[in-house]
């Protein structure tokens, strides 16, 4: 049943293989979950107590009884680049809310870090493709955007996080909220990891 909101940052945090995750900062607990294409999981961690990112976490009041499209990282899609600044996905949240009548609006974020070769420094930006699809698969709403990072030299990997505020959806007795999920990793299509150019 369609409540007035459908909760507040339900987080999925995304362990990847040899890759320290930064977490996110959890009202509650989340569950870990890695996906494979479109969904199949492939690995499943415990529940996760409070933690705190260190760039300034994403907070999240996780509801247990929030009902919100889950979340998938297509296989191949959670790093992206060259080995000499490499872009990587650790974690995902999503937000549910009732906008008007049947449509819901749903808050995406994305967060990771880039990593630099040889502990180089610099500004560097990747594309992040966002993407909701109904029970049949086909995709209802789509964005990318350009995730920026910035490394110091030396100093470890520089962080990311992008935010998608305008995704809608349609639900309805045929085609429940439920029924929708979304997908995101890093676009392959939206070009290449872009080391930006100082100014001056």
């Amino acid at each position: 049943m369609v409540g007035s909101q459908y909760g507040v940052w339900a987080a999925r945090s995304a362990l990847l293989a040899g890759v320290v995750t930064p977490a996110l900062l959890l009202g509650g607990c989340s569950s870990s979950v890695i996906t494979g294409v479109y969904g199949t999981p492939t690995e499943t961690a415990a529940p996760q107590q409070t933690q705190t990112a260190s760039q300034g976490p994403l907070r999240v009041d996780f509801d247990p009884d929030t009902e919100c499209p889950q979340i998938n990282i297509p296989t191949g899609a959670a790093a992206y680049g060259p080995p000499s600044a490499q872009f990587s996905i650790t974690n995902f949240a999503r937000e549910c809310d009732l906008a008007s009548g049947n449509t819901v609006t749903i808050k995406i974020g994305v967060e990771g870090h880039v990593s630099v070769a040889g502990g180089g420094g610099g500004g560097y930006s990747a594309p992040v493709r966002i993407t909701i699809r109904d029970r049949d698969e086909k995709p209802v709403y789509t964005r990318v955007i350009r995730a920026t990072a910035s490394a110091t030299p030396g100093g470890g990997p520089g962080s990311f996080r992008v935010v998608d505020t305008s995704a809608p959806i349609t639900i309805g007795l045929e085609q429940p909220l439920s029924s929708y999920d979304i997908v995101v990793g890093f676009d392959g299509k939206g070009g290449t990891v872009t080391k930006k150019k100082r100014r001056g």
